[in-house]
């Protein structure tokens, strides 16, 4: 198994650190850290090979051989699970369960390639078949980001806060 990294990661983290107080980014490479565990404990479960782990601005993506595309999204999932658990232990007055709860909200967003993303997407390919399903898919991420893109446009008139339209700017 090779292990790529990325001059993106390590200007990621530098940013990281200018702009958040240290404490907090310990704990959310630490969150990260246990996703991404999580993630491979479950693809060796699957007995899935991993072929290869890229570090990036990004975050972790790993590179293997997948074709079961049920015991993927039990994969997929794991990783969010991860953060679920490390809030239930840290709760909500420690930054390390804060940031495990808020990486897995972020990750179970319903969008290509988040873990979510992948779940509703091998969900809807294994219910209606690739095609369709990847079709459907497309429909659904179109609707939710459009949803999202209106819901911060208005509460940016609501509030008279710039930043909400730069966030539903990003969010597209």
């Amino acid at each position: 198994m090779k292990i790529h990294t990325s001059f993106g990661f390590f200007i990621f983290i530098a940013f990281l650190v200018i702009l958040i107080p240290i404490k907090w980014v310990i704990c959310w490479l630490l969150a990260q850290f246990f996703h991404e565990v999580f993630h491979i404990i479950a693809l060796k479960y699957c007995k899935y090979r991993i072929t290869s782990l890229r570090l990036g601005h990004r975050g972790l993506v790993i590179d293997g051989d997948f074709d079961d595309r049920t015991q993927m999204i039990f994969c997929a999932l794991a990783g969010p699970c991860a953060g679920i658990i490390l809030f239930c232990f840290f709760g909500s007055r420690s930054p390390l369960g804060i940031c495990g709860l808020c990486q897995s909200a972020f990750n179970l967003l319903p969008v290509f390639p988040l873990d979510g993303g992948r779940s509703v997407r091998i969900f809807l390919i294994r219910l209606a078949g690739s095609q369709l399903g990847a079709r459907l898919f497309c429909i659904f991420e179109l609707l939710f980001l459009s949803t999202c893109t209106v819901l911060f446009a208005c509460l940016s008139f609501i509030y008279s806060r710039v930043y909400f339209v730069f966030l539903a700017i990003c969010v597209c």
